[in-house]
């Protein structure tokens, strides 16, 4: 929803950009601009992911569609913060659906931040913050942030196989503000050998449903 800033989270491997391209998909379909900032994937190799999600969907126009996406590589804090500054004095036509802004993954360019102690670092948290917040709540930016998490298997208490993981989000509390809806995203259960694991997507902060609340 336009004016909106949501957070997946999940460990590496459970499907984070998968969900961000498909995402970006359903929206250049229906319409929208969107711009996909990676901080690791060639973007050659996101337009073909790109297009095949749009062919399963069966999009009438994937070629129309893929146009309204621009995929930007942002691997450092620096990309990141050229290609957002401008996208505040972007202007839309009327009647034009709210523009997609997905950032992915954010965790790889604020971690180093984090960790560094004093304030000389991370006040790029608070100007990523507050850019994104802009984008949202002052432009009608709809954003999608993927982020890792950090946590290691808790034991049962009899020693047998390992509880679900202790998550928590890699950027930690002082990136805890940055999204009014959050939802971890985890890969439940062992895979049986030619099966698929099943995927569970977890409210952990706002929305009209309960946190803890799920969808598999």
């Amino acid at each position: 929803r336009a004016g909106q800033v949501v957070e997946v989270f999940g460990p590496p491997g459970a499907g984070k950009t998968q969900l961000g391209l498909t995402v970006a998909a359903q929206a250049a379909g229906l319409g929208a601009r969107v711009v996909y900032a990676t901080t690791k994937d060639p973007l050659t190799a996101l337009a073909w992911r790109l297009k095949e999600i749009l062919a399963a969907r069966g999009h009438s126009a994937p070629e129309a569609a893929l146009a309204r996406v621009r995929l930007a590589e942002a691997g450092d804090f620096s990309a990141l913060a050229r290609l957002l500054a401008p996208l505040a004095a972007e202007r839309r036509e009327e009647g034009e659906a709210p523009p997609l802004l997905v950032v992915d993954m954010v965790t790889a360019v604020l971690a180093q931040f984090v960790s560094a102690g004093g304030p000389s670092h991370r006040w790029r948290l608070a100007w990523l913050w507050r850019a994104i917040r802009q984008l949202a709540g002052g432009c009608g930016f709809r954003v999608l942030l993927l982020s890792h998490t950090v946590g290691a298997p808790r034991s049962s208490a009899g020693g047998g196989a390992a509880a679900p993981m202790a998550t928590q989000l890699a950027l930690g509390p002082v990136w805890a503000a940055a999204a009014a809806t959050r939802l971890e995203l985890l890969l439940e259960g062992r895979a049986a050998q030619g099966s698929e694991r099943s995927l569970a997507l977890i409210l952990r902060k706002g929305g009209a449903r309960p946190e803890g609340s799920s969808a598999r």
